[in-house]
């Protein structure tokens, strides 16, 4: 096999994952553009619910229940009450976490 006929198949592949990767974006930038429309119709849907429903209710496929979460901590009151430094606190960090974010732009 000639280094040519390498070359041309490997542009192939190129061209072809080049293409493959553009139509995927595509897809989904329309499927993320989609979600924020669902997404806001889905609270004026809520607000409506809630408006509607009159207190703790459960048909229709929906549930609707009043909750009560505890509050957060505010950690840097702690830090100042207790006069302990941010510098000192860094010791009990954990690890920093990677991910990817995917999203339209």
């Amino acid at each position: 096999m000639s280094t040519e006929s390498i070359t041309n198949t490997e542009e192939t592949v190129i061209k072809f994952r080049r293409k493959a990767y553009q139509e995927v974006c595509r897809k989904l930038r329309d499927v993320l553009q989609r979600e924020k429309e669902i997404a806001k119709e889905k609270e004026e849907l809520r607000a409506s619910v809630l408006c509607l429903c009159g207190g703790n209710r459960m048909e229709y496929g929906i549930k609707v229940e009043r909750r009560k979460a505890k509050g957060t901590i505010d950690y840097k009151a702690i830090v100042a009450e207790l006069e302990v430094s941010e510098d000192e606190c860094e010791m009990y960090r954990k690890d920093p976490r990677e991910y990817w974010d995917v999203r339209s732009y």
